[in-house]
């Protein structure tokens, strides 16, 4: 059994786009159990504030588990900085469990809508540190009209574990109700053999 923890993006909720229908096509096609919270004032968000709500229910009560955690647009973002500090982590809610990272269209550097995300500027250093033995997966398609192919190649360029998945299928920053190419590149590298 793996947890998987997905964080939405900016202006949406756990239940929007194809983020209920990855959780049951996950839950359906492997040895999965999907949490996707609802992170507070998302069309509006201030980053203390999400940091704050995290909570032990969110990456899975059994610390034995392991855990991938996905992050979709702001999302993405969001997974960086909860990464870099293992202060946040204080009672392993990820630490050690922790075995894949998904940025699905995320952002790498500033964007202008919501800036108090961006400072300080991230400390790869440090996530490399906490995140020795994970892969990271870089999902990004060409049609991405948001978030430009500079912020995949970005975190790619900085991160020490990283696989690009550059698609070019119509995405559109991932904004459809199913994504057939995330549920297919999460299920070919988390088989149950692997597990």
């Amino acid at each position: 059994m793996t947890d998987i923890l997905l964080f939405h993006g900016f202006n949406i909720n756990g239940s929007g786009i194809w983020y209920p229908w990855l959780k049951e096509q996950l839950e359906l096609n492997g040895d999965f159990v999907v949490r996707i919270p609802d992170l507070p004032n998302a069309e509006d968000p201030i980053l203390v504030e999400w940091l704050e709500s995290l909570n032990e229910e969110m990456f899975g009560t059994d610390s034995t588990r392991p855990l991938i955690i996905i992050g979709h647009s702001l999302g993405g973002y969001f997974v960086q900085r909860v990464l870099e500090s293992v202060v946040r982590d204080t009672r392993n809610f990820w630490k050690g469990r922790l075995v894949a990272v998904y940025l699905v269209a995320a952002t790498g550097f500033p964007i202008k809508r919501v800036q108090n995300f961006y400072n300080p500027k991230l400390d790869w250093d440090k996530i490399n540190a906490n995140t020795e033995n994970v892969q990271f997966h870089i999902v990004w398609d060409e049609e991405d009209y948001l978030v430009s192919k500079e912020h995949g190649l970005f975190i790619h360029k900085h991160c020490n574990n990283s696989k690009l998945h550059f698609l070019n299928n119509g995405n559109n920053h991932f904004l459809e109700n199913t994504n057939q190419d995330l549920l297919q590149i999460i299920l070919q590298n988390h088989t149950k053999q692997e597990k």
